[in-house]
């Protein structure tokens, strides 16, 4: 009797893999388009943080050149969760050191905790986000 379960235990095993056992379902893909005063703003993170999940799992993605973003939820899946985000344009951390080409100045409303930009992230929606920033202060 030990012997079958074995294989049965090991079958169920493979099948949580190959469905994604554990997985959160309500990660959907999400993708948008960034300019700064009407320009393409390439090398800059964009920051997705849930405001109304149990789970506040922020969602990164970084603009290329053309302004495009694509965010990843974690390191297998790309996306955000369903519902309503905090959303953050920031300078890339990681491109301060390189030679790359540096981005224009962020206003700190974009980049902030405060941030005034959201989404609703919906399932079976297009989820494509395109934020207009202006470097010029809002009256």
């Amino acid at each position: 009797m030990p012997i079958r379960l074995i294989p049965c235990s090991f079958l169920l095993a493979l099948l949580c893999l190959a469905t994604g056992c554990g997985e959160n379902s309500d990660v959907v893909p999400v993708t948008g388009l960034v300019t700064l005063d009407d320009e393409p703003l390439s090398g800059v993170m964009i920051r997705f943080t849930p405001l109304e999940a149990e789970q506040r799992i922020t969602s990164l993605g970084m603009t290329a050149a053309d302004g495009s973003f694509q965010l990843r939820f974690d390191s297998q899946r790309q996306g955000a969760l369903v519902g309503k985000h905090l959303v953050q344009v920031v300078r890339d951390p990681s491109a301060i050191d390189s030679d790359a080409p540096r981005p224009k100045r962020i206003p700190d409303h974009y980049s902030s905790g405060d941030s005034e930009l959201t989404a609703e992230v919906t399932r079976g929606g297009s989820n494509h986000f395109e934020f207009a920033l202006s470097s010029r202060k809002a009256r």
